[in-house]
């Protein structure tokens, strides 16, 4: 069991990217044949050595906000987008972000949905300039994994 938890289930939501038991056996050893085996040289898997949030995620939101151009609203919930006033527009802002029920409305000209299925469309669903968007028509059919790939060069 143990071996299943810390090596086959990883990859089985990395290489077929479903949740294992989603997964027929036909479908892992083709994955495991084709990406591990057949491929050796390409397939590098390392395990992170601390916290994901502490190696990853921290240092690459630190640059991001000493760019000036980024803000990261940690324990924030953003609950709907709509588009900006013709005023907003004018100073630069498309986007107003309602955070944690209008607690907080933050102007924007870009949003970056980086959330779960089930996030994403609660945010759908309360965003009328979203939800009428056709690329997000079947958002609410979307599966996911919750799994992180990183290429370091």
């Amino acid at each position: 069991r143990g071996l299943y938890d810390e090596l086959v289930s990883p990859l089985l939501h990395v290489l077929p990217m479903g949740p294992g038991y989603d997964i027929s056996a036909a479908a892992a050893l083709s994955c495991f044949h084709v990406f591990a085996l057949q491929s050796k040289g390409a397939f590098d898997v390392r395990w992170c050595r601390g916290s994901i949030a502490e190696r990853i995620f921290n240092p690459w939101a630190e640059q991001l906000m000493r760019s000036g151009k980024v803000k990261i609203k940690g324990g924030s919930k953003v609950t709907s987008i709509t588009e900006a006033s013709n005023e907003d527009v004018k100073s630069g802002s498309k986007f107003k972000l309602s955070i944690n029920e209008g607690e907080e409305i933050l102007e924007c000209d870009a949003v970056v949905l980086a959330v779960g299925g089930t996030a994403v469309n609660n945010i759908v669903a309360a965003s009328p300039p979203v939800s009428d968007l056709d690329v997000v028509a079947d958002f609410d059919k979307l599966r996911g994994v919750t799994c992180v790939a990183v290429r370091l060069f």
